[in-house]
């Protein structure tokens, strides 16, 4: 695995023809789509075809919770990832319904010192998550209500069995580092994990292909929400080279050596 992921840059876009019609289906509410169909038609537009390993660890019934780092930037929407992890869930269980998604249901930005929703983003995104079946968690970290609600949501979803994937970093996360994971994601994965299995996945570049590695089950230790936190992010930061560790560098570098594949 390459330690920098930064040096190359490509353009990961959908094709045309399948960006009008997917954007058409979403504005109009119709036909309705398959995200299983759409994940692998967008994974097959790309050269070289992003690849993820370590799907042995994937359970094939019961409930489990992906934690991927949010790894976005220009020219690559989350939605890649998203893709990648669908299609291999889906691979595996195809006669079950597809990884549920914890996405953002509006985009913010930074204006005068102040953080503020994106005009009309919520819509869209709204639509989006709406659309595939998604589940919609407040872009805006004061809403504690809608947070909670999405955050009851899921574990109702995991009771009754289904997968989930989940971005502890939340929409600040980037292709550049690891961020710090969202407070109080801790607390939700220690309740999650009495549910469902929890799976670490690394996502990176190694030069022009997207990579994903999903590591074995990790059993969450007893601890206030920060220490989880910080559990969860160290077992991704693991899977991803080290420039790509950001505030976690010293805890993984003061446990054994990063694996590496």
């Amino acid at each position: 695995m390459s330690d920098s992921p930064l040096d190359v840059r490509p353009i990961y876009a959908p094709p045309l023809r399948m960006f009008l019609s997917v954007s058409s289906s979403i504005f109009f509410g119709r036909p309705r789509r398959s995200i299983a169909r759409d994940a692998t038609e967008v994974l097959d537009s790309h050269t070289p075809r992003p690849i993820i390993n370590g799907l042995e660890h994937i359970p094939r019934d019961g409930a489990f919770v992906i934690v991927a780092n949010h790894h976005h930037r220009r020219n690559m929407w989350i939605g890649w990832v998203g893709a990648l992890v669908t299609e291999a869930v889906n691979g595996l269980r195809p006669a079950r319904t597809p990884i549920r998604i914890v996405a953002t249901s509006g985009q913010r930005m930074r204006w005068r010192n102040r953080e503020l929703t994106i005009p009309l983003s919520d819509w869209l995104l709204g639509r989006v998550v709406q659309f595939w079946q998604m589940i919609p968690i407040p872009a805006d970290p004061a809403d504690t209500i809608g947070q909670a609600t999405a955050l009851k949501m899921t574990l109702r979803l995991l009771k009754e069995g289904l997968p989930v994937l989940f971005f502890p970093e939340g929409a600040r996360g980037s292709a550049n580092t690891l961020v710090e994971a969202l407070p109080g994601t801790g607390t939700f994965l220690a309740l999650a994990s009495r549910r469902a299995v929890i799976l670490p996945c690394g996502i990176w570049e190694d030069g022009e292909q997207l990579r994903a590695q999903i590591a074995p089950p990790i059993t969450l230790l007893d601890g206030d929400d920060a220490t989880i936190r910080e559990e969860v992010m160290c077992a991704i930061g693991r899977l991803l080279p080290g420039s790509m560790h950001g505030p976690y560098t010293a805890a993984i570098a003061g446990e054994s050596h990063p694996i590496q594949f």
